[in-house]
């Protein structure tokens, strides 16, 4: 039976696991995102819609840490995953520190063999680039995506990303990454804990596969597996870190309507773990059909946000993504 941790301790059901704040991201002359707010809580199957290019790929990449925001932040169970540092007024202590002392040595060494105003205009020069370099803005940062694994979040991708010459095995394994504790030493010298988790890994990777339905051997190299079951194979994988919060980008794309149909049953039975679902869908059968709450986005802004019949009925998704009436 599958387990997954409990990060949710703390929080009630209609809490904000994900909170979205005036998100943008450019590239260059492109705004691919502009200032994206929403919410989602615990325990909700949301959907994200909107046309080709509208942005919902790259929300994906900036809450994993693929990519920085441009503005705005994103919060995970009330930590900051990514965020814009804006305008810096006060440097860090040691930076003041070490500035000054630089400052110092150079006014010194000035004035040992120059005039009274050189060393004055070196002074002031030197105080006036540094009050620049306060004013700054600095750039923005993100958790690395490993550390935003860590914190119990996992992803697929729009494009299939598996290591193809690994086997079925190797690949859930290295999904199980951030629940392993065993590091250089206990590689080398085979210790108790490294067999322990050897163990428990080929077991969890049995019960994975077992739970996305995905009937082949553990041996058998990923690059050899049809679409489907590599679709099913990555689903294993991200669930493999015990996530709280797993993202899926385009699960149903390339799958015939049995496979669609299985796939739907599967996010049911990831949502039954405890685990809260976004994803990026086409298929507006399974959008409609799962989904506790959809966003839409076009042209990277949020137009329009709700549960599935309300925004089936709004005049701008209607217009802008589900297709006007005749």
């Amino acid at each position: 039976m599958l387990i997954f941790p409990n990060r949710y301790r703390r929080f009630a059901l209609d809490d904000v696991v994900l909170e979205v704040n005036g998100l943008s991201k450019h590239f260059e002359g492109l705004v691919a995102l502009n200032a994206l707010s929403f919410n989602i809580n615990k325990g909700q199957i949301v959907s994200l819609i909107g046309p080709n290019g509208a942005g919902k790929t790259t929300f994906f990449n900036l809450v994993t840490g693929l990519i920085k925001p441009t503005e705005g932040n994103v919060k995970f169970m009330g930590r900051p995953v990514t965020r814009t540092r804006g305008r810096v007024r006060w440097l860090p202590p040691f930076i003041i520190t070490a500035v000054l002392t630089i400052i110092g040595t150079a006014v010194a060494l000035a004035c040992l063999g120059g005039t009274w105003y050189t060393c004055t205009l070196g002074s002031v020069a030197v105080a006036i680039a540094f009050t620049v370099v306060g004013y700054l803005r600095l750039p923005p940062t993100s958790l690395r995506p490993d550390q935003v694994a860590a914190l119990g979040i996992s992803r697929t991708f729009q494009t299939i990303h598996l290591f193809n010459q690994m086997s079925v095995l190797d690949n859930i394994l290295v999904g199980r990454y951030t629940q392993t504790r065993s590091g250089f030493f206990d590689s080398i010298f085979s210790t108790p804990r490294k067999k322990r988790e050897e163990r428990e890994g080929f077991q969890e990777a049995k019960q994975l596969l077992d739970f996305v339905g995905l009937k082949v051997g553990f041996l058998e190299n990923a690059a050899s597996l049809s679409y489907g079951d590599q679709r099913r194979l990555e689903i294993a994988r991200a669930l493999a870190a015990k996530p709280t919060f797993i993202l899926l980008d385009e699960p149903a794309a390339g799958m015939n309507p049995i496979e669609t149909i299985h796939l739907m049953e599967l996010i049911h039975n990831i949502h039954d773990l405890g685990i809260t679902v976004l994803l990026i869908e086409h298929d507006m059968k399974v959008v409609m059909g799962i989904s506790d709450h959809v966003v839409v986005l076009d042209h990277g802004e949020k137009i329009a946000e709700g549960s599935p019949a309300e925004v089936r009925n709004n005049p701008r998704v209607i217009e802008a993504y589900l297709g006007a009436a005749n």
